[in-house]
């Protein structure tokens, strides 16, 4: 991931992220945890996602410790992303055992 400082690195940071190795669902949820600690503008050019991030103001974290955080959370949403879809049909399975079981079936 490459960093982009702009004008205040305190209050605005941009980066960019390969859109061939992340899509765009695991980029917005990677900032949904995050939405506290700022804002997130996120725009698509040259097959780069190009994330703006914009520190809240009346938070105690650093840009430094915002932006760690959005990649740890992109990394993390991506595993649960391919576990997922690992175990659709287990869980599918378990699903339909367990409603089998039950009235809700007819």
């Amino acid at each position: 991931m490459q960093k982009i400082i702009t004008v205040n690195p305190d209050v605005v940071r941009s980066i960019f992220i390969d859109a061939n190795l992340y899509p765009l669902e695991i980029i917005e949820s990677s900032t949904i945890p995050l939405s506290p600690f700022g804002s997130f503008k996120i725009s698509l050019s040259n097959q780069k996602f190009k994330i703006e991030i914009k520190l809240a103001t009346d938070t105690d974290i650093t840009m430094e410790d915002l932006c760690h955080s959005l990649e740890n959370n992109i990394i993390h949403e991506s595993l649960r992303l391919k576990i997922a879809e690992k175990t659709e049909l287990e869980r599918n399975l378990i699903l339909s055992y367990t409603f089998s079981n039950t009235k809700l079936m007819g």
